[in-house]
């Protein structure tokens, strides 16, 4: 059974944004930045 297209996209979106406040946050914690500097 396979799940609507939107269904899908939001459950991705929703684990690379909760990846990413994890990342943020682990950078922030041993940095002094409040951003992430891309490169």
């Amino acid at each position: 059974m396979r799940l609507p297209a939107r269904v899908v996209l939001a459950e991705a979106v929703a684990l690379v944004t909760d990846a990413c406040l994890q990342a943020v946050q682990g950078y922030n914690s041993s940095h002094t930045h409040g951003f992430l500097v891309p490169g």
